[in-house]
């Protein structure tokens, strides 16, 4: 468990501005944030990645959103014969937001309808998902692009901790 949040477990949504690929031209220029001013740009690196290989960067815009709003996050299997929309099928991750939060939540998820919103949890994004749409109602579902991939059960499982364990406003 300390192993996948480390040790602030501080949950940030970001606007993706860039993704920066390893191997790039701009990789080799682009540096990590560091320091403790990261209210506005930065860029954080991937969080999960193949030992030995160089994780993607993302230059992310200022912090909309922390995780003290969110209520509840479960991973959650969507059988494929009883799901009418396609890409909500296999594992996704459910997730409740409280009424402040909900509401915040749906003009943030507004603003960035049709661009990349990243979650960070610690200076690493653990998530980068499309934001297909505006999500309202204080309650949202993360799909995972192939929810029935043999990986897609502990990426969801690894992602809900993240959100639960990112509204949790202390240090481990």
């Amino acid at each position: 468990l300390l192993e996948l949040i480390g040790t602030t477990a501080r949950l940030e949504l970001r606007e993706v501005l860039q993704e920066i690929r390893p191997g790039s031209p701009e990789y080799r220029d682009t540096e990590v944030t560091t320091g403790e001013d990261t209210s506005g740009e930065v860029v954080f690196p991937a969080a999960d990645v193949a030992e030995g290989q160089d994780p993607p960067l993302f230059r992310l815009g200022k912090v909309l959103m922390t995780g003290e709003a969110i209520t509840q996050a479960s991973a959650v299997f969507n059988d494929p014969t009883t799901v009418t929309d396609p890409t909500q099928q296999g594992w996704i991750v459910d997730f409740r937001l409280d009424a402040t939060g909900g509401t915040r939540f749906a003009e943030i998820t507004r603003q960035l309808r049709g661009k990349q919103m990243a979650i960070v949890l610690d200076r690493r994004v653990e998530s980068a998902p499309n934001v297909n749409q505006a999500i309202t109602g204080g309650r949202g579902i993360i799909t995972l692009g192939d929810g029935l991939a043999p990986e897609a059960e502990q990426e969801a499982k690894d992602l809900a901790l993240v959100l639960r364990v990112g509204a949790l406003p202390v240090e481990l």
